[in-house]
């Protein structure tokens, strides 16, 4: 298909003949209708009407550039067969070979070979300006683009995605666990509590038991606060005064980590994901997989996405998480927002055009800081098993009462592990994720209101798959508590300086509320088999550790305190309108005997394996069961 004048190669494209939709129904590729319908759209969205018909009606990518070749008259190259010269790549426009859709390809006699897919009069001046006037242009397609960049600059890339928050910002990063002057003053406390309760056991005790509740008494009336405060804030408190329509809304990418998810998950994904009311020729959807991932790279090969869709594949290095991995995404993200949904995701349809609109007009009222929006989470599967009941109250409790809390008073809000969505521009700035933390989120939250941005809650939900069996429940939920112990140790390797950033009631709050979730969890499981204890055998221990006083002091803790909890549990559950399960909230107390289980087991992992990843498996809901059962229509 060359046809190019090799001999005069700059200005060889020609002005073309006929439109490009007309083309594609010559061809053979896309029906009259299909192009009329095409056009109404382009009406609506002010798109390009090739975007409109290559997402919208499922061109295959090779046909569609190769038409688009021949429109301007121009030679189409397959980066596949055609070999890319790396030697004129300039690794510091690297990321911007794919943001601009084009790229230097070959270095000829006198002048460079560039390839583009996005060719345009427009795009053919900026080129020339930027590489001469006897630059010879090709058409590629995106999708050789994005293999190039990630083949050539993978390592670089991979590098930056594991080292990069480490390299510039150290004191946010995980890689260290502790620092030396935190294991310092760990290890002393540690010997001088041991030492001295040797020599005054009854003492030492008490001093423990009284510090451990009144820390826990503190936590406990903090989280009634928010929860209370919660109560009286209506769902829908922010709304935009309109939507936005479909020729105002921005590229917006959607990033999917996956690992190892079965047919069923994947499928199911890409069902939900179809279903945005979202232009599809705005939307830059990344799946992206690992390089070992065999199994699931072939399933998506299967599956025929549309081409809205890009794969990315990480190369292997550093810790095998999903920080790390949407680090390595970041790198290719188009979009002006960007937000994060997980393999078994459910959004609800309109959650993008939402939280753009929303977002629109906050800028329009000069709130520039707002960083991230966070919608509601919880899951579909909730009637399955006591697990997932339990867990969809625990949700409801958290994001219909006290994350919409948090936002209220301008406090830290712990992002959710999916649909937080950001400016991409605040996410590079940040240097996005920290790849050897377990709650990516939770510290990403924390990150945002040190370096002076903001996080709002939104209505919109999204669903999720809950865990069914208690092995996979368990492993999610130690991971999460590990997350949240190196979340606490980073942020307050300098309390002084973070204070200074953020302010004592915000530092507070931080340390109220995940502390004090850690702190709950490790003393209910203890204090009540200690409780069980003295109530059951009469001995010196009790008599040290539970004096008159410290026995109703623990008993206010652990009695009212889970009275108080299990009922705001049970209004957050109505607010939720989950009248069928809101009478499970009373089985709390047992549910908890089980999250302190995990918590000492994170606690382990935090000292011996603080970058072990246990993945929760996904698509084992009777849910999917039932689905796959059903006859094909």
């Amino acid at each position: 298909m060359a046809l190019i004048d090799e001999e005069n190669p700059q200005n060889a494209e020609t002005t073309p003949k006929m439109k490009f939709g007309e083309r594609l129904v010559e061809a053979g590729l896309i029906t009259k209708k299909q192009l009329k319908d095409a056009l109404k759209l382009q009406a609506q969205t002010g798109s390009q009407i090739g975007d409109i018909l290559l997402f919208n009606e499922n061109l295959r990518p090779l046909e569609y550039y190769q038409q688009l070749a021949l429109q301007y008259n121009l030679r189409f190259v397959n980066f596949t067969t055609d070999e890319i010269d790396i030697n004129i790549l300039n690794m510091v426009e690297r990321e911007d070979y794919f943001t601009s859709l084009t790229i230097p390809f070959q270095k000829r006699a006198g002048h460079i070979v560039v390839a583009t897919a996005n060719p345009s009069p427009i795009n053919f001046d900026r080129i020339r300006q930027k590489w001469g006037p006897k630059t010879e242009i090709v058409i590629t397609s995106k999708f050789d683009i994005l293999w190039a960049v990630s083949k050539i600059f993978g390592k670089d890339y991979i590098n930056d995605s594991v080292n990069g928050l480490l390299t510039q910002y150290r004191e946010y990063s995980a890689k260290q666990t502790f620092t030396r002057i935190q294991g310092t003053l760990i290890s002393v406390s540690l010997v001088m509590m041991v030492v001295y309760c040797y020599f005054f056991p009854f003492q030492g005790l008490f001093y423990i038991n009284f510090a451990v509740n009144l820390y826990i008494f503190i936590a406990l009336v903090f989280r009634l606060f928010l929860a209370v405060t919660g109560l009286f804030i209506k769902q829908n408190n922010i709304v935009p005064t309109r939507m936005a329509t479909d020729d105002e809304l921005p590229i917006y990418s959607i990033m999917v980590a996956i690992y190892k998810e079965n047919e069923t998950t994947l499928s199911n994904l890409v069902k939900n994901l179809d279903k945005l009311d979202y232009p599809k020729e705005k939307l830059d959807i990344k799946i992206v997989l690992e390089e070992d991932d065999l199994e699931t790279i072939e399933i998506f090969k299967k599956l025929r996405i549309a081409s809205y869709y890009e794969i990315i594949v990480v190369p292997p290095g550093g810790p095998k998480t999903k920080p790390k991995a949407c680090n390595y995404a970041l790198k290719f993200v188009r979009g002006e927002y960007v937000t994060v949904f997980d393999a078994e995701d459910d959004p609800d349809p309109n959650q993008l055009r939402y939280v753009y609109s929303v977002y629109k007009e906050a800028d329009e009222r000069g709130e520039t800081d707002i960083a991230c929006y966070q919608c509601r989470l919880n899951f579909y599967n909730s009637k399955e098993n006591f697990f997932t009941k339990m867990f969809t109250l625990e949700y409801s409790y958290w994001y219909e009462l006290i994350m919409p809390a948090l936002d209220l008073y301008n406090m830290p809000i712990p992002l959710g592990g999916t649909s937080n969505h950001f400016k991409t521009k605040f996410l590079h700035e940040m240097l996005a994720w920290d790849p050897y933390n377990m709650t990516e989120d939770a510290d990403l939250g924390l990150r945002i209101s040190q370096l002076g941005y903001r996080t709002k809650m939104l209505p919109p939900h999204t669903l999720e798959e809950a865990p069914v069996e208690f092995i996979n429940w368990i492993k999610q939920r130690t991971r999460w508590n590990k997350g949240h112990m190196q979340t606490l140790l980073v942020h307050n390797r300098h309390p002084f300086k973070l204070i200074k950033k953020i302010g004592l009631k915000n530092y507070l709050s931080f340390n109220f509320l995940i502390m004090g979730g850690i702190a709950m969890s490790l003393s209910y499981i203890t204090y009540s088999i200690i409780m069980l204890l003295s109530y059951l055998f009469d001995t010196k221990l009790e008599h040290a550790v539970f004096t008159e006083f410290m026995r109703l002091f623990g008993e206010v803790n652990l009695i009212m305190g889970t009275v108080v909890v299990v009922i705001m549990i049970f209004i957050a559950s109505l607010k939720a309108k989950l009248y069928d399960l809101s009478h499970y909230s009373f089985a709390s107390p047992f549910y908890w005997l089980f999250i302190g289980m995990a918590c000492y087991r994170a606690l382990f992992q935090l000292i011996f394996q603080p970058f072990k990843w246990e993945k929760t498996q996904h698509g084992v809901s009777k849910k999917f069961a039932e689905e796959q059962k059903e006859p094909t229509k």
